[in-house]
């Protein structure tokens, strides 16, 4: 019930009393079970439900915890709900609206635990010189900062890729626009444990850049040791409101790890690939509190993480946890080419992420060349699978057209007149022995053939936006374990044996 606090927007809860009471005229008016859902969760004392609410409430339920894309307010929401995570991840798509945006495109906020862990500074009495100076700048704002300028005013980035599945949620978008000259790209992919944040910028020129990420709590880190940062370099564009500034580095290259403690059972551990000559710094920043548009009377642990360079890649693991992380261990991981020989991935990303029921495969690398792990084939730019007892169960393919095993294969194809990888992004579930979900999580119709993961004649259903079974899809080919067919934008299907294919809820 507590909504992500976006530009000029304040806290909102919609259960206190400057929101839920005009749920009652909307529950009078539109009769909408969620409306009522809101209600419940209110005394409704006021004089809006005695002028205009209903007698006795009919008992309704929240809408479902599932990710969402809110396409007119610009957001996505990745949200997992294993167990008591409920995990979200917005991602900020909003373009310039007015004198009340802010420069925060492709910014994150954290939610998690029943709390937000990494939050949006928010907003402030418009007289107070905080306001404009800080609160209204980049740096405000979990993001990326170029040359210590904040954003340009422009259109909303573009969104290129948005999948919300049982076993992983993703989101994709772009900008050129933000800091011309700079093309900036954000993927965030949410499991029930973690999050994966990857930002990668490009330009023709060097730049420096700063990741920035708040996160409450009391900052440690066992590889980073910070000092005072005497002279640090920012001095305008809300970076001269940054507090008791520290610094680290420069660091030597790899993996290193950091953990905020909010209270004994809330914790967000991050795992961050840094690379060499990395610098860091900590700092207090300011947090407008919940009530009356003032600044808080305390401050948010500020990371920055900055580079030097013409393009680079960021990528940093946030796992909120209770007292006792599931992640046991992340490690490097051998990638091989076509051939069978070691390859090295230059800037790129290959590491495997063991958790206590699954073990996941994280690769990132933008030349696209085919690439073997193990016994899985693929070409992906990026690449997440997850696998249980040695059995393979989430294989998302991002930016990638072919993916395969020991006896099965998956080839994928844009149908457009001038085929663009980017838009071809694909989610496999694997259900059972003769059960698989298919998401196309791009903006583009993407052919596929699937052979030999499933046996026997196979059977398609498209699926609804509550996952069931909403008609039949006819094949363009299909055979023995082999089936081919065209699936739409941002659509889901399940194919199954034809054993399973009478029953609804196989």
């Amino acid at each position: 019930m507590r909504l992500p606090t976006i530009n000029d927007g304040r806290v909102v809860v919609l259960t206190e009393p400057d929101r839920a009471p005009f749920y009652e005229v909307a529950y009078r008016r539109l009769g909408d079970p969620r409306y009522a859902a809101v209600l419940q969760a209110y005394p409704r004392t006021d004089l809006l439900a005695l002028l205009y609410g209903v007698g006795d409430l009919p008992q309704s339920e929240l809408p479902a915890w599932r990710s969402r894309y809110f396409e007119d307010s610009k957001l996505v929401a990745l949200r997992s709900d294993a167990g008591d995570k409920n995990l979200q991840a917005v991602l900020n798509i909003l373009g310039y609206q007015g004198g009340h945006s802010h420069p925060d495109q492709l910014g994150l906020v954290l939610h998690g635990l029943g709390m937000i862990f990494a939050p949006d500074a928010g907003s402030i009495k418009y007289r107070l010189p905080a306001h404009v100076a800080y609160f209204k700048q980049s740096i405000a704002h979990n993001a990326l900062v170029v040359d210590g300028q904040s954003q340009e005013r422009t259109p909303p980035p573009t969104l290129k890729v948005f999948e919300g599945s049982d076993s992983l949620q993703v989101t994709r978008a772009a900008t050129s626009d933000a800091y011309p000259g700079v093309d900036l790209e954000r993927t965030l992919l949410l499991t029930d444990d973690y999050l994966v944040d990857v930002f990668q910028t490009r330009s023709d020129v060097d730049h420096i850049y700063d990741w920035v990420y708040h996160n409450l709590g009391q900052f440690t880190s066992p590889d980073l040791n910070f000092s005072p940062a005497d002279g640090f370099a920012g001095g305008s564009n809300g970076y001269e409101y940054l507090q008791n500034v520290r610094t680290a580095g420069p660091w030597k290259g790899g993996v290193w790890q950091a953990d905020w403690e909010i209270d004994p059972n809330r914790h967000v551990r991050a795992t961050l690939l840094g690379e060499p000559d990395d610098r860091y710094f900590l700092a207090d920043g300011l947090i407008a509190a919940d009530k009356n548009d003032e600044i808080a009377d305390y401050t948010v642990p500020v990371l920055l993480a900055r580079r030097e360079t013409n393009a680079t890649r960021y990528v940093a693991i946030l796992e909120p946890y209770r007292s006792t992380p599931q992640i046991s261990r992340i490690d490097p991981v051998t990638v091989l080419d076509a051939g069978g020989q070691p390859l090295n991935l230059e800037s790129g990303v290959a590491m495997t992420i063991e958790r206590q029921d699954s073990r996941d495969l994280l690769i990132i690398d933008d030349s696209g060349q085919l690439k073997q792990v193990g016994n899985l084939r693929f070409d992906a730019q990026q690449l997440w699978a997850s696998s249980k007892d040695g059995d393979l169960r989430t294989l998302y393919l991002g930016m990638g057209s072919e993916a395969s095993g020991p006896d099965w294969s998956l080839h994928l194809e844009g149908l457009a007149t001038v085929a663009d990888i980017d838009d071809v992004n694909v989610l496999l579930e694997v259900a059972g022995t003769d059960q698989v979900r298919l998401h196309n999580s791009g903006v583009r119709s993407v052919g596929i053939e699937l052979d030999g993961l499933l046996p026997g004649a196979l059977q398609i259903w498209q699926l609804n936006g509550e996952g069931q079974r909403a008609q039949a899809v006819r094949p363009t080919r299909a055979g023995d374990g082999f089936v081919r067919f065209v699936m739409a934008p941002q659509t889901s299907y399940e194919i199954a044996t034809g054993e399973n294919g009478g029953s609804k809820n196989p």
